[in-house]
């Protein structure tokens, strides 16, 4: 179809951003990183479908969410995603012409749950869902306020070598460059500031404990079977745990072996340390 075909129902171009005010639309498939055992989520990237159909008054009308047209008139389509990087969300703010054009399409699309007048019988599929705007509100406060107690933390161990070294092996971060490393932990600090919360919301011992079996897992001192589900220690593959789903738990691992297999943990501290 032509540009020209799309977004001719007539209060269409009426709707828009309250002046001064943002929308904020968020994934509806998002889902907690069971495996993780840190709090994560599992955010996939979704594009959201360009165009779309409303019904009105018994009349079928074609909307879409275009960047403009090509030299035969033909739409060239806006690209709507939501993904990882922006946890799940799409801002959109007044004034911004780019930001209205989605919010009238978004508004109105058969894939949006909060839009009333979606068609109900199941032939589109709910992506997404408008968000209570005060509630974002204090979302992302709550949001501010972890980034700015991660940051604090970070200076705080900054200088610490313990600390340090379990942040590396447990988040994972090559530390045979000091600074580089520390440069790769402040990014994730910024990226997943709850996430590295987490890690030192662990008293002492477990955080130590955590960080040997994440390294002993890096350097292969411990190895995950993926087939069998089991991880393994020695040159007789001992097994020492098993696991359900695609990864074992780092922190159930980590007791596991604390509680049931406690020479071997001992073995696995000498070999990491």
């Amino acid at each position: 179809m032509k540009a020209s075909e799309f977004n001719k129902w007539k209060g269409y171009d009426s709707i828009s951003i309250p002046t001064g005010k943002q929308v904020v639309y968020k994934l509806l498939n998002i889902k907690p990183d069971i495996e993780s055992g840190n709090g994560a989520f599992i955010i996939p990237s979704t594009n959201i479908p360009p165009t779309d159909v409303i019904f009105r008054e018994g009349n079928v009308y074609p909307i879409g969410c275009f960047t403009g047209t090509d030299s035969n008139g033909d739409p060239v389509h806006d690209a709507i995603v939501f993904n990882f990087s922006t946890a799940g969300k799409l801002v959109l703010r007044s004034g911004n012409p780019a930001d209205e054009r989605r919010f009238r399409y978004l508004e109105r699309s058969n894939y949006n749950e909060s839009n009333p007048d979606r068609v109900q019988d199941g032939s589109k599929e709910l992506l997404f869902f408008r968000v209570d705007e005060a509630l974002d509100a204090d979302t992302e406060l709550k949001l501010e306020r972890i980034k700015d107690q991660a940051t604090a933390k970070f200076w705080d161990i900054e200088s610490d070598t313990k600390s340090l070294n379990n942040a590396f092996n447990i988040i994972g971060i090559d530390s045979s460059d000091l600074s580089i490393a520390k440069r790769k932990l402040k990014e994730y600090v910024t990226r997943h500031p709850n996430d590295f919360m987490a890690i030192f919301n662990k008293n002492s011992d477990e955080l130590d404990s955590l960080a040997v079996v994440k390294k002993a897992l890096k350097d292969g001192i411990l190895k995950n079977n993926k087939e069998t589900k089991t991880i393994t220690y020695g040159e007789d593959d001992i097994v020492v745990f098993d696991y359900f789903g695609n990864q074992p738990n780092p922190n159930e691992l980590t007791k596991h072996l604390e509680e049931n297999k406690k020479e071997i943990f001992e073995a696995i501290i000498s070999k990491a340390s």
